[in-house]
């Protein structure tokens, strides 16, 4: 399909990305500047796409401690290490998993 008269909104997601591709690969002095009201829709697009995906995770209890990994059915980039989830744009998600607390009404309730 030619996309060139296309507006982003227009375009499937790998016909946009080979689109930005294809224009920063011609990088010389007849491409011209990308217009700013394109380059806002691109960016709004890419920012949308990237908050609307889902990091699934699952977990597993062994030897009495939780083991955290990435679901088979997960799509974006995310790296599990011990406690920590690495996000591709750099962040980090530590968890602390704390065991319950005996409150001291529950140990007079049940006598111990």
């Amino acid at each position: 399909m030619d996309t060139r008269n296309l507006i982003p909104e227009d375009l499937s997601p790998e016909e946009l990305e080979k689109d930005v591709a294809d224009y920063i690969l011609r990088d010389d002095p007849s491409t011209g500047d990308l217009p700013v009201d394109t380059f806002m829709a691109l960016w709004q697009r890419f920012e949308a796409e990237r908050r609307a995906q889902v990091i699934e995770l699952e977990q597993d209890i062994l030897g009495g401690e939780v083991v955290l990994s990435v679901a088979p059915t997960n799509v974006a980039p995310v790296e599990v290490k011990g406690n920590e989830i690495h996000l591709e744009d750099g962040r980090r998600i530590v968890l602390r998993l704390r065991r319950p607390i005996r409150l001291a009404t529950d140990s007079a309730a049940t006598g111990r």
